[in-house]
Order: C-alpha cells, then sequence, then structure tokens
C-alpha cells in the first residue's frame, strides 16, 4: 500500500501524519519493502513512496537510510519477578532491558510472589506495572489445581493466558509457585478444561517431575553435583513424557496448547502430527536452544544451566531443521533473571544453583546474528517474534506488523553493525544469569527502539518515560 499525500482517512478517520520513518527497509514476514513508514497518534497510518514528498506540513522525520525496519518483537516469555522478588528484577529494569533489546512487547509469566493466581494478585501486578513499564505488557495468569476457580476470574481480569508447570518446585521455592502446579495427569486435564471455557491459551512447562527427581537423587546418591550430572537428571525422554501427556489431554479437553521452550526436535515432531490433526498446539523455542550445546554447561556450569537443559549438538541443528519447516511457531527469551549468590551457589554442587538465563535484549541481536549467518531470514524473524506471538496471544492487529492500523511499535537495526556483548553494561538487573553470553561478537546492531510511537531507546540512551507502556489484553 503506497501512499503519497499527507492526509488520508483510515479507519473512519482523517489521519495526518505527525511522523515519517525514511530511506528504509521495511520487513514483514512477507518480503522487504524499500517504503517510508507514515505515523499519526502513535499508530502507522500508512506507507509512502521514498520519492514522494510533502507539499505542507512536514511531519517529524528519522532517516533510517541503510537501516531496517522490523516490528517491535513481542517476547512470549519473561519473568521480571515483581512483586516479591524484586531484587532479581523489576518491571523498571525489566523494561529497560526490553527497550534495549527491541522488545516493545512483553508476555510476563506469574512467578511472582505471590504467584498471580487470582483476580486479586493480578489487579495489584497491573497497577504496578503501570507505573513504572517502558514497554507495553501483558499478563499470564497461575493455573494449577489448587485454584481452578480462580480461571475465569482472571481472564475477566485481562491475563493474556495461563501458565502450568508439570515440574514439582524445590521445598524452599513453594511459596513462588502456589497456584502453578498440576501434580499429575489428572490435576493438568482438570486445568485444560477449565482454561478451554476461557478460550486463552495455556502455555506449558513440558518436564516430568517426577522423572527429572528420580534421575536426580539417584545423581546425587552417587555423589554426583558436577556440571554436566545437572544434563543427566533431565534427558530428553523427561521432556518428551511430559509433552506426549499434554498434547493427548490438549485434543481432547479442546484447550489452545503452547508448548514452552522446546528443547527437543522429538517433541516438536509429536506436536506437529497433533497440529495436522486440527488440535490447536503451538510450540515455542528459544534463540538460546538454536545457538548452544551442552558444552556451554560443561564449560559454565550454573551460568548455562536452564530448564530443561542445553542439549547436544545434534538437536541442536534438528531445530533448525524444523524452524525452516515451519513447525516452531515463535522464539522466546525466557528471561530468567537471578542473584549473583542464587547462581555461584551451583558452583560446586550444580543442583543448588538456579535454573535461568538473563537473555530479553540479548535474543534479537543473536538471531540477526543468524541471519547474516544464512540460518534464516529478517522475514523469518518477523514471523517468528513479532507476528506469531502477536497472532497466537490475541494481540493482532495491534502488535506484531507494519501494517496500517497497528501501534507504531518498531524497531531498527544495522545489519552491517556489529554488538560486542558486554554483560557488565545490560540493563537487566540479573547480569549474573548472563555470564553465558559475555563476549559474544554478534554480527548486526540495534539502532532505536520506538514503542507507540515513542522512542524509549535510540543508541545507547534509554527513555526515563517510565509508566509509559500500557497493559494489554487479548483479543478473541
Amino acid at each position: 500500500m503506497l501512499v503519497t499525500r499527507l492526509g488520508f482517512r483510515f479507519g473512519g478517520m482523517d489521519m495526518q501524519p505527525d511522523m515519517r520513518i525514511c530511506g528504509g527497509t521495511v520487513v514483514t514476514s512477507e518480503g522487504e519493502h524499500r517504503v517510508d513508514l507514515l505515523i499519526a497518534n502513535g499508530r502507522i497510518c500508512g506507507w509512502a513512496s521514498p520519492e514522494s514528498r510533502f507539499s505542507a506540513d512536514e511531519p517529524q522525520t528519522i532517516d533510517a537510510t541503510g537501516k531496517y525496519i522490523l516490528p517491535g518483537i513481542v517476547d512470549p516469555h519473561v519473568h521480571f519477578n515483581e512483586p516479591g522478588k524484586d531484587a532479581r528484577e523489576d518491571f523498571h529494569s525489566g523494561s529497560r532491558a526490553a527497550a534495549a533489546g527491541g522488545v516493545t512487547t512483553v508476555i510476563e509469566m506469574p512467578n511472582s510472589l505471590p504467584p498471580c493466581h487470582s483476580r486479586e494478585i493480578l489487579d495489584r501486578r497491573v497497577a504496578l506495572a503501570e507505573e513504572k513499564m517502558l514497554v507495553d505488557f501483558a499478563f499470564y495468569g497461575a493455573a494449577g489445581g489448587s485454584n481452578l476457580d480462580s480461571i475465569e476470574d482472571l481472564a475477566a481480569g485481562g491475563v493474556i493466558g495461563y501458565k502450568t508447570f508439570l515440574t514439582q518446585p524445590p521445598p524452599e521455592r513453594a511459596a513462588e509457585f502456589e497456584g502453578l502446579n498440576a501434580d499429575g495427569p489428572g490435576e493438568l486435564w482438570d486445568v485444560f478444561r477449565a482454561i478451554a471455557r476461557t478460550g486463552l491459551v495455556s502455555a506449558v512447562h513440558a518436564e516430568s517431575s517426577r522423572m527429572a527427581r528420580r534421575r536426580q537423587d539417584e545423581l546425587v546418591a552417587e555423589g554426583r553435583g558436577d556440571f554436566m550430572a545437572y544434563a543427566e537428571s533431565r534427558p530428553e525422554v523427561v521432556e518428551l513424557e511430559a509433552t506426549a501427556s499434554a498434547l493427548v489431554l490438549a485434543r481432547d479437553s479442546g484447550c489452545r496448547v503452547q508448548l514452552c521452550h522446546v528443547s527437543s526436535p522429538r517433541a516438536v515432531l509429536m506436536a506437529a502430527t497433533y497440529k495436522e490433526e486440527g488440535v490447536p498446539i503451538t510450540v515455542e523455542s528459544c534463540p538460546h536452544y538454536l545457538t548452544f550445546t551442552e558444552e556451554a554447561l560443561r564449560e559454565w556450569g550454573p551460568y548455562a544451566k536452564i530448564a530443561p537443559p542445553l542439549r547436544s549438538a545434534e538437536h541442536r541443528e534438528g531445530l533448525w531443521d524444523l524452524v525452516r519447516l515451519g513447525e516452531i511457531d515463535m522464539l522466546g527469551s525466557d528471561h530468567a533473571p537471578y542473584l549473583p549468590e542464587e547462581k555461584s551457589d551451583g558452583m560446586e554442587d550444580i543442583f543448588k544453583g538456579a535454573s535461568g538465563l538473563a537473555c530479553i535484549e540479548l535474543i534479537l541481536p543473536i538471531m540477526m546474528d543468524h541471519v547474516a549467518s544464512g540460518r534464516l531470514t529478517l522475514e523469518d524473524v518477523v514471523r517468528l517474534m513479532s507476528e506469531n506471538p502477536a497472532r497466537v496471544f490475541g494481540l493482532h492487529p495491534k502488535k506484531g506488523h507494519l501494517y496500517p492500523g497497528a501501534d507504531a511499535d518498531l524497531v531498527l537495526i544495522d545489519m552491517a553493525g556489529e554488538t560486542e556483548v558486554d554483560v557488565d553494561g545490560l540493563h537487566t538487573r540479573g547480569k549474573a544469569a548472563a555470564k553465558l553470553f559475555d563476549g559474544m561478537q554478534l554480527q548486526g546492531r540495534i539502532i532505536q527502539t520506538m514503542v507507540r510511537g515513542k522512542t524509549v531507546m535510540e543508541g545507547d540512551a534509554i527513555s526515563d518515560h517510565h509508566g509509559w507502556g500500557e497493559f494489554q489484553r487479548p483479543s478473541l
């Protein structure tokens, strides 16, 4: 759609552009477009030929010559931990990190303290986020066997979906998982049926708690606490068993299910067979599973400890094959920051170290580097990291694309630039959980991030407009 005049009608209203991004290449999931982007009142209001010139009332212009313009990243898997674990990350610091990484909408997991398992807790979290967030945000609700009666009330409060763990938490962290656990397939069946009535998505952490705990106990009894013992405690079958259960129950309950942070190509292929039957399954993986292998765990120990664990090079290449085939629907950060002592506890005994990586501001640079190496295209990045998450979670057509009518959430990138990762310079509080990435040399650089037409990051400067972020409810 080319627009070559200043004022035009969109959505029944006269729209007068107040901003024009000139000279860049707009990227959609369908291709690259050499057009100028027109913005009015924080929304995309049109595309214009670069040769067109306005005769009056020139809007503010941004020179994007030589740059690519992508829709802002919609990160479907983020842990900011406020309230209760604010020292790890809060809405202020986490949203700064998001803006630095080109992430314009975050979908925040319910692992606060207390977890988001009731309407009252949800309302408090929304109020806190509205005061502090720099980028737009949505919330998952907790869904477990102990809070089935709250699921519909959480939907009325605006949750984007629900999160359920099939693993049981460590005893010392039980309070962080209240309302989040399904103890076996019977409870998961009840959870799925309750969520199905809302029409929202159930995001599942698919690892078998009983299998992982049994194997860990065996390794501990053998005196094992070395780095690789963690990977051995959670072999691929731990993920496959839980995935199989979730898929069977999704089909028979009618629940829309998202498999979170999938590390196993076999799990993706299992999901593909159910998709072919029309079961509403989507698959999320993470850039770290496409980048690192278990050798990183061997070298970095707790700083490369995540759940599911990093796997072999063969597993990594299998995931890449499935990305190219379109069987992986989206990529999320699974941003999980921790305090230094929570990570360093695992240096002597890997089972005592916290599991998670702080990576929200690195996922786009990492994937840009994979684009530069020919692993995928910028169109693929848009599909996996912007458009598909927005569609699956009911944020489209406001989010996830740059066609007229969408919010002006965008990121300017320079593929000729470079990014050198210095974890001490990251904006997350959870730098201790980011050491795996330290010193990475990545091709491509983020230049500017905008949320609803407002610049929230440019160069090395992060905006101080906290409270700019808006709560996003799903449209079904």
